[in-house]
């Protein structure tokens, strides 16, 4: 099977002596997990700021369309009498 497998694939043999542990290559590993990872959490952290910020101005807006139509019906001076001094 080593053999079938060395034909196949003849440079994927290992180059460190057969007492050398892989600790390079699984540090390796996690390097590029994380290098795959961070972008996405970055994004969808972003993504969560933009929420915000359109939950605050749809807030808003939804604050100061009552008013404005309270305003409309009352006229100017109404609201300036109902202002505190």
């Amino acid at each position: 099977m080593k053999n079938i497998r060395n034909l196949v694939f003849p440079f994927s043999r290992s180059r460190r002596p057969a007492g050398q542990k892989a600790a390079r290559k699984t540090r390796g590993q996690s390097l590029v997990e994380i290098a795959i990872a961070f972008p996405v959490l970055i994004m969808m952290l972003a993504g969560l700021v933009e929420f915000g910020f359109m939950l605050n101005y749809y807030l808003s807006g939804a604050k100061a369309i009552p008013k404005t139509v309270w305003l409309a019906c009352l006229g100017w001076e109404a609201m300036k009498e109902s202002a505190p001094a």
